[in-house]
């Protein structure tokens, strides 16, 4: 096991046992300790070094024998002999030794002025009090281990620690998980302070599989390197995902060709009648296995697996690759059409209860980035992507928010409210003065809003807390489970709020960064005024005709028509009645005589009038029992004007 963790044993510098023991007495004389405390150790490290004899011999044996010789009471002095630099332990010994007294002693006896930076700077990043552990957990193994004062760790130090954990859990079947998080934070930090020239990369983004990799299972050469031939073609203009989407088509065509049809061997063999129509139909039938059974994949990922394998056997074809097909294979009509659903905004009822909860979130970042979202419709890809100098302040304009580069690759500005402005101002505070971090997309150096301890906020953050905010809320669907809302459902809402409100289709798409009128064109279908107008109208002329229940009440008399117990827009006209659906509204010539200037009344109508003011009491109480809220307010405006003209004629 020790050969396997990189041991690195002693310097050849090392003095005599007596000249170490003096040394050590000075040692220990720095560490303020009581004077029986440091005879004591004193007396443990000479009986530790009559016993072994030779130091060297010591520092290899395993460490099962090392601990079991020397034994706790000697740590002092193999701290000792670590601050000094006569033993420099493998990570073996490293792992299995509480090194806190170690730590402890090295800020007594050292030059500590760029260790208390360390730990000012991970104040700085929000890390809180678990950085305190993170200096013996890490920091000062590593430093340890390679020698080295912090000033001069490089990202390949860290790499050998954690490489030096793999081994020590497929040894020991023990996890050291918290090592690993250790491990990113101690990096963070060291870049925070300028000692390291980069973050360290997320360990999913290096287990992304190489293209090579996901396609080694190929047989044919000729097929395999074409594609990948491809895949390196098409990496200078398409987006990542964009070309992991077409590998991923490739991945699922040659597992189905070769089973299909294993003697295949070159891509101008395939035929559209024995392998492309064939390969369709198991397209539609494909289903991708889940930990518990199996799932339907979606319309839109079936039709991109149709797509990308139509532009792969297009693209060589019109590039004349050798490998190319002689005619084309997949068409038009081969791609599934995909439902034109509306856009799935959040109802207005629920939309309440979610918004009072995202201010429940404990996460700040993930509550204000919530409502970012909601009240400027951008992605969350831009949100994440937001610099510090994003809000733009013009005289006589108001705020205005830049965003970056996102989904269509454009930037845009899109108009905010103070009360916007003071959600960025609380970001602010919390993120503090944080060092600039690399753009992955453009790689220069970015000052990013949403970073937090030294790293750039990922999606998770933000998608977690709307979770969290939907079981706060407590809203759930038919089935009992939580309801659905996502990033983008608050996009949907909000341009749906917007297009409700009358904004023009051609400023909702601006705000929304589409490049196409026919995406922003969705949001006007959910509610188009013009077939409220059309609507409206047809039901004015039918509903005399075919809706007697509702809206005529035959042999009544003149106070049971308002007696219906529905919902109904109600107004007393002079020989008769109207009676209108919510639908339809109110009626532009309800009332109309009444305010008009050229109405005139006198006493001998006064009781009429006031007929008619216990009347429009009743139906006020009416609209007040199904709150109607516009009814309200017009049938009292309605009592009012007739009792002035009650006192008018008295």
């Amino acid at each position: 096991m020790n050969a396997q963790l990189n041991r690195i044993s002693y310097f050849p510098s090392l003095p005599d046992n007596q000249t170490l023991l003096e040394e050590y007495k000075i040692y220990c004389g720095k560490l303020d300790l009581m004077p029986d405390s440091c005879r004591y150790r004193i007396r443990d490290a000479k009986k530790f070094l009559e016993n072994i004899k030779d130091l060297k011999y010591w520092f290899n044996l395993s460490i099962d024998e090392k601990i079991k010789s020397a034994g706790c009471i000697v740590n002092g002095f193999i701290n000792f002999l670590i601050i000094k630099e006569y033993f420099r332990p493998d990570y073996d010994y490293l792992f299995d030794r509480r090194i806190h007294m170690l730590s402890s002693e090295l800020f007594k006896t050292s030059s500590t002025r760029r260790l208390l930076e360390f730990k000012e700077c991970a104040t700085n990043l929000k890390f809180g009090e678990y950085h305190e552990s993170l200096i013996p957990k890490v920091l000062l193994r590593v430093m340890v281990h390679t020698g080295k004062e912090i000033d001069e760790l490089v990202p390949g130090d860290f790499e050998e620690f954690r490489n030096a954990i793999d081994i020590k859990e497929k040894l020991c079947r023990e996890i050291k998980e918290h090592y690993r998080f250790s491990i990113n934070a101690v990096q963070v930090i060291l870049y925070h302070m300028g000692i390291l020239k980069e973050l360290p990369i997320h360990q999913a983004a290096n287990k992304a599989i190489p293209y090579s990799d996901k396609l080694s299972f190929i047989k044919s050469d000729s097929i395999r390197n074409c594609m990948l031939a491809y895949l390196e073609k098409i990496k200078s203009t398409y987006k990542k995902s964009t070309v992991n989407g077409y590998s991923l088509s490739f991945y699922h065509f040659m597992k189905f060709l070769q089973e299909h049809d294993p003697a295949v061997n070159e891509i101008n063999q395939l035929s559209r009648q024995n392998h492309i129509e064939p390969w369709l139909i198991w397209v539609s039938n494909y289903k991708k296995l889940t930990k518990t059974d199996e799932k339907e994949i979606s319309m839109e990922h079936k039709k991109n697996l149709i797509v990308n394998l139509k532009s792969f056997f297009y693209d060589i074809m019109e590039w004349e690759w050798v490998e190319a097909p002689t005619k084309l294979l997949v068409f038009g009509s081969d791609i599934p059409k995909i439902p034109r659903l509306l856009p799935r905004y959040i109802p207005q009822y629920q939309e309440k209860s979610f918004l009072c909860a995202v201010n429940q979130i404990k996460n700040t970042f993930a509550r204000y980035g919530i409502l970012i979202m909601r009240n400027t419709g951008i992605r969350i890809s831009e949100l994440l992507d937001l610099e510090m100098d994003c809000i733009h302040q013009v005289k006589g304009k108001g705020y205005w928010l830049k965003v970056p580069l996102g989904k269509l690759n454009t930037e845009r500005m899109v108009p905010i409210t103070e009360e916007i402005v003071e959600m960025f101002d609380e970001i602010v505070k919390i993120r503090g003065s944080q060092r600039a971090i690399t753009n992955p997309k453009t790689g220069k150096l970015t000052d990013f809003l949403f970073v937090n301890r030294g790293k750039k906020i990922g999606r998770d953050a933000i998608d977690n807390g709307i979770k969290n905010a939907v079981l706060i809320s407590g809203l759930i669907d038919a089935e009992g489970n939580p309801v659905r809302i996502t990033s983008h459902r608050l996009r949907h809402t909000y341009a749906t709020s917007l297009i409700n409100a009358g904004m023009s289709i051609q400023s909702l798409m601006r705000i929304l960064g589409h490049v196409s009128s026919a995406m922003t064109l969705r949001y006007a279908h959910i509610f188009n005024e013009s077939i409220r107008a059309e609507y409206t109208k047809a039901l004015d002329i039918l509903k005399p005709k075919y809706s007697p229940g509702i809206f005529n009440v035959e042999n009544k008399n003149s106070i049971d028509w308002m007696d219906i117990k529905k919902p109904l827009i109600k107004t007393r006209l002079a020989n008769g009645y109207c009676i209108r659906t919510l639908d339809q509204g109110i009626c532009k010539h309800a009332n109309v005589c009444e305010s008009c200037g050229n109405f005139q009344t006198g006493s001998a109508f006064g009781d009429i009038i006031k007929n008619q003011v216990a009347e429009e009491k009743v139906i006020l109480n009416d609209a007040c029992k199904y709150q109607l809220e516009s009814e309200i307010l017009r049938h009292k405006n309605i009592i009012r004007s007739l009792e002035k003209l009650l006192d008018r004629i008295k």
